[in-house]
């Protein structure tokens, strides 16, 4: 969890979940095709502002969602994608229609559909507010717009990502989509989910999976080469991590810094 809207949240973002997706997202020959991309829990737009700094210039269409209004207005003044996201102000789930949304403050990182209380180490945050919320699924927002391809969806909704993948049922059966990056942690722990539920849901769909992995002298995405009891997320050892789910191999053109690893 970090605070909704502190600039120096960038360049961390920038170096541990942005910077490490360019060996998925560029090509074989080391150009990048235009980038079709949708960002589901945009909050403040710190993610997004990252994104555009490294991408931004190779962005054909960025698609954000973000159902609080504090949230909505502060990413909408935010110079770094000034005419090039598109903001929906609603909430992405499993279905059309109306949710309810959990909240402790009007701006903030933690409004949340399923959590009500959510600690993380040290912290704790009540969300002992709420509203409803309109409510979309990606396949309706991927059809309305005709889209054959995705280069990548961004997941990070405090413990609702399972719910937002239930609505991307069709255009991950049909291969629309080529990376999915999603937070998992506790939050799905406390909810009864498992990495096993999210790893087989999505290597079903032909995805191979990587997590992140954030060390002194390492910032990258390891891949699990395959399902382990280990890898899984107890209230014991909570952890908060992003993985990246992707049809594609690291491009042989990338010739940055070591970004891509193994976890087994």
């Amino acid at each position: 969890m970090i605070d909704a809207d502190r600039n120096y949240h960038i360049p961390k973002l920038t170096l541990h979940e942005v910077y490490p997706l360019t060996p998925f997202l560029i090509g074989k020959d080391a150009s990048t095709p235009p980038l079709n991309v949708i960002d589901v829990g945009a909050n403040t737009g710190l993610w997004a502002a990252a994104f555009f700094n490294v991408f931004g210039e190779w962005i054909a269409r960025y698609e954000a969602f973000e159902p609080m209004p504090a949230n909505v207005a502060r990413f909408s003044s935010r110079p770094h994608y000034a005419g090039k996201a598109n903001l929906h102000a609603v909430c992405v789930g499993a279905e059309q229609g109306e949710a309810e949304i959990n909240f402790h403050a009007e701006m903030t990182t933690t409004a949340s559909v399923v959590m009500k209380r959510m600690k993380y180490r040290a912290t704790v945050v009540n969300n002992d507010r709420s509203r409803k919320v309109p409510q979309v699924s990606l396949d309706d927002m991927i059809d309305k717009w005709g889209w054959n391809r995705v280069d990548l969806i961004k997941i990070d909704v405090e413990g609702y990502e399972w719910s937002v993948l239930q609505g991307l049922g069709k255009a991950l059966g049909a291969g629309k989509v080529d990376n999915i990056l999603f937070e998992f942690g506790i939050y799905q722990t406390v909810q009864g989910q498992t990495l096993k539920q999210f790893y087989e849901l999505l290597s079903g769909h032909g995805f191979k999976i990587y997590k992140q992995m954030i060390s002194k002298n390492y910032y990258g995405l390891n891949l699990i080469s395959h399902y382990s009891p280990a890898l899984e997320v107890t209230e014991d050892q909570p952890e908060m991590f992003m993985l990246l789910a992707t049809r594609k191999e690291p491009s042989p053109a990338y010739v940055g810094p070591r970004v891509v690893g193994r976890v087994n």
